[in-house]
């Protein structure tokens, strides 16, 4: 019971912020400084690349150890789950492919951490650690650069990877990350906008946003990337410098602002298990009780 009333204490110390709002976040929210656009990507012309698979491949794995021993651990009981074909009787249709083509080979390391989209007049932007493509709906391949000269830009100097793309359907815009840098003092989130559905005619716009807005000597890594009606979510996990897992990370950008190349004000959310431990904790408290009222004489 001490235990229990320690934790509790420690908890109420720390501001949780507890939404109203069906499916909001809760956890400590914090807002981030002003960031205006970077730069802008408008010049595709001469930088097509050159689609040969390379054949001195450099491996960069950035992997953490704890992730991997838990899919390692995790792995024979995904496989003696597999549903069999016998038990998918009676569901959907597998669904039918009615294009494939070639995608990005990656040219100057491993993994390629593809990611790609479409908009809705069939423009085709892939993205992997090399760079981006453009492709249109027949799988012809139009342009692409790599990250270098997509960022042509000297203050960004460090390697840049793990992008993530998606497009916004309701405002016809791409949405674009990338990550810049894998140690506290230069990591950076990279958040490109293109101008319409068309990135490789009409260009793209960028913001930079710090890594570990925490101001804890912490980089940021594995992002994730969705949309609402009315924000972008960017998610990820902060490691220290040596690589170790301190935390996960969301980040809130209103789109309104970002659509109208305006400078962004951005909200953060950090520390987000502690209100579920907190539950947890509550929840531990109460079976307590019962079991201690149920064995009372």
């Amino acid at each position: 019971m001490l235990f229990l009333t320690c934790n509790l204490n420690l908890f109420g110390q720390d501001k949780i912020v507890v939404s109203k709002e069906v499916g909001k976040v809760s956890g400590e929210r914090f807002e981030g400084i002003s960031v205006n656009i970077h730069g802008e990507v408008k010049d595709h012309k001469n930088k097509k690349w050159n689609f040969l698979l390379n054949s001195d491949i450099e491996e960069n794995s950035h992997e953490d150890p704890e992730v991997e021993a838990i899919k390692e651990k995790l792995m024979p009981q995904k496989i003696s789950s597999k549903i069999s074909k016998e038990e998918l009787n009676g569901t959907a249709a597998d669904p039918v492919i009615s294009a494939k083509f070639e995608g990005p080979w990656m040219t100057k390391g491993t993994p390629p951490d593809l990611s790609f989209a479409i908009s809705t007049s069939g423009n085709i932007v892939a993205t992997n650690n090399d760079g981006i493509e453009y492709y249109n709906t027949s799988g012809a391949y139009l342009d692409g650069e790599y990250w270098s000269d997509f960022y042509n830009d000297q203050s960004l100097s460090s390697k840049k990877y793990d992008p993530k793309i998606i497009f916004d359907s309701e405002k016809n815009r791409f949405v674009l990350i990338v990550l810049h840098g894998s140690k506290p003092d230069v990591s950076k989130v990279l958040i490109a906008i293109s101008y319409t559905d068309d990135p490789l005619a009409d260009g793209w716009y960028y913001y930079t946003i710090k890594g570990d807005p925490t101001s804890n000597n912490l980089w940021f890594d594995y992002p994730s990337l969705g949309l609402s009606n009315a924000d972008i979510f960017i998610t990820g996990n902060l490691y220290t410098e040596d690589g170790k897992f301190d935390r996960a990370l969301l980040l809130q950008i209103d789109k309104t602002t970002l659509y109208n190349k305006q400078s962004i004000k951005y909200f953060y959310y950090s520390n987000l298990s502690k209100l579920l431990i907190f539950f947890q904790t509550f929840l531990r408290i109460i079976v307590i009780f019962v079991f201690y009222f149920a064995l009372m004489p």
